[in-house]
């Protein structure tokens, strides 16, 4: 029994201890899990709150989205109202442009329509002016009258100057001028010294081909033009070829025929220049009187012809112009015959002209005075034999410069011969322009014709009557080559003054001159264009112009003795 208490007793301790371990390991465990408990709770906690939160999260994404995509919606469907407005409205506005631009069209129709009528309005009421101007130098027969006519050029220019106000609206509206406006254009281009432009629209002109007066006047100008650049060879053929067509007896004819003489003489001016041998320090030109006088013999017997047919005939029309124009011609290359550059500013010496005076050598100044008046029953009474056989009797330069009489003339002699036939020449005509009366008032400076009221001195009241005349054709004349010449003419006038007076003031006058001669000079636009001058008596280069004028005011030395 004890023994079974003591097994009791051990069981019971033994559970009791166990107890204690149990409860021990319940403490631990307690220990242990609480904190476990409370973890796993908070996590558990946590957990069902990140799913509270998710599924709020993912609600209001849902949310969001369903927002999102309702917005896009609205959005697509605003963009589809504004487009849809947009294309209604651009599709009223590109009405709007068409129907504006429908409207613009009619009125820039309108506006090209109205322009085009007054552009066609203006052009046919210039048209009229010219056609009336052109229908007066018609009847007049005269090619030259239209530049140097005062009336006449002061038409030219008004014209010139209508046709430039509406050249912008004509060129807008592709009007072409008709033929006689651009001829007066090309006109008015000349005086207002484009020269080229001129010549370039005078050629576009006569390429159009056709006939009639103005084809004539279009042919002289385009030739005229031509010599005024040095391009005498295919002046001389427009010439030729605007004599087509016309009588013999045509004042036109008589003109062309003087301007190709002229023209022919230019050329072989130029030639006979550069052809000459050059030696060092001397001019070609000296001591070649005799050799000019063959060369050119055959143009002096065709213009005394022209000047017998221009008196003789019975066409009227500007028969007097013509006439001043073939004497001018003559005396002109009978000047350049007798010109020497080493004497340039004093006349001939007495001696040749005394000689070649008292050997009667042959006259071939001719027609006289009385036929160029038209006055044929006083030649016929005053002369023996025709007319006829006074032209051809007269008709003997190129005799005259083959003969004994011509070969044995000295340089001087011959001068004075060319000189004195140059002088008749001049005293023939009546009623003589500035260009016969300079050309007058030089030769007989340079024979040293003596004033027979003032004897022993040679004629100054000539000269100063030339400065009078001078400073009248400026007043007139615009051309701007003439303009220089006639500066140069000046010149040579106080140059003589100087030589006959010595006085201070034509010196100082001189100086001026010069000036005002390369001044007017250096003006010229263009350097093709030619100068005519006036000592020459032909046409020169501009540099070889202003060389001349240069040496002009060089030559200041002390008036020769008074005679």
């Amino acid at each position: 029994m004890a023994e079974q208490g003591k097994e009791v007793d051990a069981e019971q301790a033994q559970i009791g201890k166990l107890t204690k371990e149990v409860e021990k390991n319940n403490t631990i465990s307690t220990v242990i899990l609480a904190p476990i408990a409370v973890l796993i709770g908070i996590l558990a906690l946590g957990g069902s709150l990140g799913i509270v939160f998710s599924v709020r999260d993912q609600r209001r994404v849902s949310q969001l989205h369903e927002l999102t995509v309702s917005g896009e919606v609205l959005s697509q469907r605003r963009a589809e109202q504004s487009f849809a407005s947009f294309f209604e409205q651009s599709q009223t506005t590109l009405s709007l442009v068409n129907d504006t631009l429908g409207l613009a069209k009619e009125a820039n129709e309108r506006a090209t329509q109205s322009m085009d009528r007054r552009a066609k309005e203006q052009v046919a009421a210039i048209g009229e002016r010219g056609e009336e101007l052109l229908g007066k130098l018609f009847r007049d027969g005269d090619f030259e009258e239209i530049a140097y006519i005062p009336e006449y050029r002061n038409a030219v220019h008004a014209v010139g100057d209508e046709l430039r106000a509406v050249e912008g609206l004509l060129r807008l509206q592709d009007i072409k001028l008709p033929r006689h406006l651009r001829f007066i254009k090309a006109i008015d281009q000349f005086l207002q010294d484009d020269t080229e432009g001129a010549l370039n629209s005078l050629r576009q002109i006569s390429h159009e081909g056709s006939t009639g007066e103005l084809h004539h006047f279009i042919l002289f100008w385009l030739g005229y033009m031509s010599t005024t650049v040095g391009e005498y060879e295919a002046a001389a053929r427009i010439f030729a070829e605007d004599e087509l067509g016309l009588q013999d007896d045509d004042t036109e004819r008589f003109q062309l025929d003087c301007i190709i003489a002229e023209t022919r003489f230019f050329e072989r001016a130029k030639r006979l220049r550069e052809e000459e041998p050059r030696q060092t320090g001397d001019d070609p030109d000296r001591g070649a009187p005799l050799e000019r006088l063959r060369a050119v013999a055959p143009l002096l017997d065709e213009l005394l012809g022209l000047a017998y047919s221009v008196a003789l005939s019975e066409d009227h029309r500007e028969r007097h112009h013509i006439s001043l124009e073939v004497a001018r011609t003559r005396a002109d290359i009978y000047a350049w015959i007798a010109y020497d550059p080493s004497r340039v500013d004093k006349p001939v010496p007495r001696e040749p002209v005394t000689a070649v005076r008292a050997k009667g050598l042959p006259n071939l100044s001719g027609p006289p005075a009385g036929l160029i008046l038209g006055d044929v029953e006083q030649v016929s009474d005053e002369f023996t034999g025709s007319v006829e056989s006074e032209r051809e009797e007269a008709a003997g330069a190129v005799r005259f410069s083959r003969s004994r009489e011509g070969e044995g003339l000295s340089d001087d002699e011959l001068r004075a011969w060319a000189l004195i036939q140059a002088v008749g020449i001049c005293e023939a005509q009546h009623d003589r322009n500035f260009d016969l009366e300079f050309a007058l008032a030089e030769c007989h400076f340079l024979v040293g014709d003596d004033d027979p009221d003032n004897e022993g001195k040679v004629k100054t009241k000539p000269i100063k009557d030339a400065l009078t005349a001078i400073h009248n054709e400026f007043g007139d004349y615009l051309e701007q080559r003439r303009k220089v010449s006639l500066r140069q003419c000046e010149l040579i006038c106080h140059r003589r003054l100087l030589h006959l007076t010595g006085s201070e003031q034509e010196a100082q006058a001189v100086n001026k001159a010069a000036t005002d001669t390369l001044e007017a000079a250096g003006q010229m636009r263009q350097g093709k264009v030619t100068i005519f001058s006036q000592i020459q008596r032909r046409n020169l280069t501009k540099p070889e112009f202003v060389e001349e004028v240069e040496a002009l005011a060089r030559e200041t030395d002390a008036p020769a003795e008074v005679r």
